[in-house]
């Protein structure tokens, strides 16, 4: 399925996040996450002729969630981003995005300090439509906490996840 120019979307997803030692964490930091978004695919299918045909997606998510392992926390953002929906021709409409945003969270030492985060996302993923307007969404994603070096202690949190939702197209 190709999307038309103009094309809104809205999601929800719910995903199990599994921490990873990785760019200077120390702790791998397990959360859960549920998220909400909200896009705008603002390009008619661009490279029509190539295998790589598809369209821009200008993509906004808000999420919370919480740590559960290693101790308990709280985390709340939004990110801001683009996505690139391949135009397959078929139910299936496989995509990448990323995005960058802000973020409070009370995880602290020793790999955050300070409830103001950023955060940064980069996932790819697949759109299953169970109708023109429905579709289940299926997205690894990785997602990093850092302040940005604002303070002593910015070592980071990285995670992988798998999500799984639903978006409406309209």
């Amino acid at each position: 399925m190709a999307f038309a120019k103009t094309r809104l979307t809205r999601g929800s997803r719910l995903a199990l996040v599994s921490g990873v030692r990785a760019f200077g964490g120390t702790v791998a930091h397990d959360l859960a996450l549920a998220s909400g978004s909200f896009g705008w695919v603002f390009t008619d299918v661009v490279a029509e002729d190539k295998w790589w045909r598809g369209n821009w997606e200008w993509l906004n998510e808000v999420f919370a969630g919480g740590q559960f392992n290693p101790r308990e926390h709280y985390f709340v953002g939004w990110t801001t981003g683009l996505r690139y929906n391949f135009a397959t021709g078929s139910r299936w409409v496989p995509f990448i995005d990323g995005g960058v945003g802000l973020s409070g969270t009370d995880i602290d030492s020793p790999d955050l300090d300070g409830i103001f985060q950023f955060n940064v996302q980069v996932g790819v993923g697949t759109h299953y439509f169970l109708r023109d307007d429905t579709a289940v969404t299926l997205r690894y994603q990785w997602l990093h906490f850092s302040d940005g070096g604002t303070t002593a202690v910015n070592h980071g949190v990285n995670t992988e996840m798998f999500e799984a939702g639903l978006t409406w197209f309209f």
